[in-house]
Parts: structure tokens; C-alpha cells; sequence
């Protein structure tokens, strides 16, 4: 085995408390960047107009919904007493609309994440201007987005959401 040097163990030990102080230095925070979307005025005002076209675009799908079980219905009842070609032409029908239907749920969903997205953006462009003013204030090293795959645990003494938010409302 090799003898260890007398300079290795004070260089290592010297690392160490240099990087000690380091860390000492080290400010962190976290933001819950989706509460602070909800808190928000414009965050609040951009959730009822994506609930109100929601709303909207649910209330058609659910009428369409309604009529295609109909038409399964009375496919069900009736197919007893229909021809072959006829029961045929009905489920195919059927099919058609059923598919059609769901094109449709498909388009609604993608539009509403696309409205919520072009409402959202500038909410967020906000939130990190104040969370980058806040984070110099403050002198925080790193910020970080308080999220269920981002940050495992967090104290609640670094969660600057609160002042985010009331940031914003000024």
C-alpha cells in the first residue's frame, strides 16, 4: 500500500472546507410556477376564459355523444328486424359518425391546450421577470420550479410563491 502524503490529506481537507464555505454561499428558492399561475389576476381572468370556451366546446360533444348512443341504441333494438344489408349500412353509418366524433373530441382537446398555451405565455413571461427581480433582491443563487418531478422536498421557508404572486398583483 502506498503511503499517503502529509500534503494530499491537507489538500484534501483544505477542498473541503473551501467547498463548506461555498455552499455557505448558496441561496436557494422554489416556485410553484402553476400556483402561482392560478393566483395571479390574469391568471384567474385566462381560467374562465379557457372554462367558458371548455364549457362551450363540451356541450357539443356531449350532444353529439348523446345522439351517436341514440343511433346504438335503436341499431341495437332494431337490428333483429332488418336485413343484412340494411343492419350493414347502419352500423357502417354508425362507424362513420362514431369516428367522426372522435376527430372531433381530438380537435377540441388540441384547441384548448393551444388556447391555453397562447394565455398562459405571457403570465409566464411575467412570473419570471418577478421571480428574476425577486431572486437579485434577495440574492438567491438558483431559483427552481417547485414541481412533483422537479423538487422532492422543499422547506417552506425557501417557497417564495407568496411574494410571486403578490408581485404581481402590485
Amino acid at each position: 500500500m502506498k503511503k499517503i502524503n502529509k500534503n494530499t490529506i491537507i489538500g484534501a481537507l483544505l477542498a473541503l472546507f473551501i467547498s463548506g464555505q461555498v455552499l455557505a454561499e448558496v441561496k436557494v428558492a422554489v416556485v410553484d410556477m402553476q400556483k402561482a399561475i392560478q393566483g395571479s389576476a390574469s391568471g384567474k381572468l385566462a381560467k374562465k376564459k379557457l372554462e367558458k370556451a371548455f364549457n362551450k366546446k363540451k356541450k357539443k360533444l356531449e350532444q353529439l355523444e348523446s345522439d351517436l348512443k341514440k343511433m346504438r341504441e335503436d341499431l341495437e333494438k332494431k337490428s333483429l328486424v332488418m336485413s343484412d344489408e340494411v343492419k350493414l349500412k347502419r352500423q357502417q353509418e354508425f362507424q362513420k359518425k362514431y369516428v367522426t366524433f372522435q376527430q372531433k373530441r381530438a380537435k377540441s382537446e388540441q384547441e384548448i391546450r393551444q388556447e391555453e398555451q397562447k394565455l398562459t405565455q405571457p403570465i409566464l413571461v411575467k412570473i419570471k421577470s418577478v421571480i428574476k427581480s425577486i431572486a437579485k433582491k434577495e440574492k438567491y443563487t438558483m431559483v427552481f420550479q417547485k414541481a412533483e418531478h422537479n423538487v422532492l422536498f422543499a422547506e417552506a421557508s425557501i417557497d417564495i410563491t407568496k411574494r410571486v404572486i403578490k408581485e404581481l398583483s402590485k
